[in-house]
């Protein structure tokens, strides 16, 4: 099965309380359409000014969250993700 996550599922940060927006299973397929990384703030023709003024907490375009059918948390330093 193919499944699709777009852009409007954009998060700035991984956050184990963000619900997953669909579940896939083993054999599907999923596509994700992904904005930057700066989530559109970082742009052609900035002045150095510009830059330095992006809220730097909001450059950190994330989508989705997909969950595994079957899938597990893990750990990792410690941390389960």
């Amino acid at each position: 099965m193919l499944h699709r996550i777009d852009t409007a599922h954009t998060c700035n940060r991984w956050n184990r309380d963000y619900a997953p927006v669909l579940t896939i299973s083993g054999g599907d397929t999923l596509s994700l359409s992904l904005k930057d990384s700066s989530d559109g703030h970082v742009r052609p023709g900035m002045t150095i000014a510009e830059f330095a003024a992006i809220d730097k907490s909001l450059i950190h375009a994330l989508t989705g969250f997909p969950a595994a059918d079957g899938g597990r948390s893990e750990r990792l330093n410690g941390d389960e993700v």
